[in-house]
């Protein structure tokens, strides 16, 4: 869902000299070696792009010594853990400057797998240490996934209403509540509220919102938006090579929060 778009964000430098003033993309001067699909803002103000030819390659592009990204450099950093190559996946950036990666729609890239496999980047080591699933999770997929206010990451399993939060200290899980979800977690965006909440545009039940209470495991309806932003469905596609269907419910683009 969000692999094209989230190129662009991260590798479009955007100008700008005031809220009110227009703004303009400009191209790199040195663009990514391999194409950048997914790419991560990481705390120290790199930005780690995922190589659209192997995804189990990564490159670091480094803003130059004024701070300049469309003058930046880019260096191949640690690959991915043998075996998985994700396409379409969860991820997040933790407060420590580690990136989660976290499942994968495609694994290898090109054959339909919602994995349940997971990694944690360490960029001061270059390092890229497997991590295990919530008890029971034997798949992930593309899911929507955030850092909450309090350092934990969040994600909702694919193709139910399943919810868990990982603690980035001890790297262990916690299953989350999630009475009240109308639909499965599957294509939709979630964006952190100032409060601490998280809202949600459904896919499967769009043009429908909710807000998720992380303090009581709970969601609650906001209605509709004025218009539909979720695409139609697609397909019946193998689920995990099971004999299963999945049917996605279709596609939505990104919500960002204002400042």
């Amino acid at each position: 869902m969000f692999g094209k778009f989230a190129a662009a964000l991260a590798l479009g430098l955007c100008t700008v000299s005031g809220l009110a003033q227009a703004q303009t993309l400009v191209s790199l001067n040195h663009p990514a070696p391999e194409g950048a699909d997914i790419t991560y803002l990481l705390t120290d103000g790199t930005v780690l792009g995922q190589s659209e030819n192997d995804q189990s390659s990564w490159y670091k592009l480094t803003p130059d010594i004024n701070g300049s990204y469309v003058n930046g450099n880019w260096t191949k950093v640690a690959s991915l853990p043998s075996g998985y190559s994700p396409y379409a996946f969860a991820g997040a950036v933790q407060i420590d400057g580690r990136l989660i990666i976290d499942g994968g729609e495609y694994n290898p890239g090109s054959v339909f797998s919602l994995t349940n496999l997971a990694a944690i980047y360490d960029p001061k080591a270059n390092t890229w240490t497997k991590l295990e699933q919530p008890k029971g999770w034997n798949y992930v997929g593309d899911s929507s996934s955030l850092i909450l206010p309090d350092g934990r990451y969040l994600v909702g399993q694919k193709i139910n209403t399943h919810m868990a939060a990982l603690d980035p200290r001890t790297l262990q899980w916690t299953k989350l509540g999630s009475d009240g979800k109308a639909d499965f977690n599957s294509e939709e965006t979630w964006t952190l509220l100032p409060d601490g909440t998280v809202l949600a545009e459904d896919v499967k039940d769009g043009p429908n919102t909710e807000l998720y209470k992380p303090s009581t495991g709970t969601w609650q309806s906001l209605g509709a938006t004025p218009e539909p932003l979720n695409g139609p469905p697609c397909c019946k596609v193998e689920f995990y090579g099971n004999g299963k269907k999945y049917h996605p419910p279709g596609e939505i683009g990104p919500a960002l929060l204002m400042p």
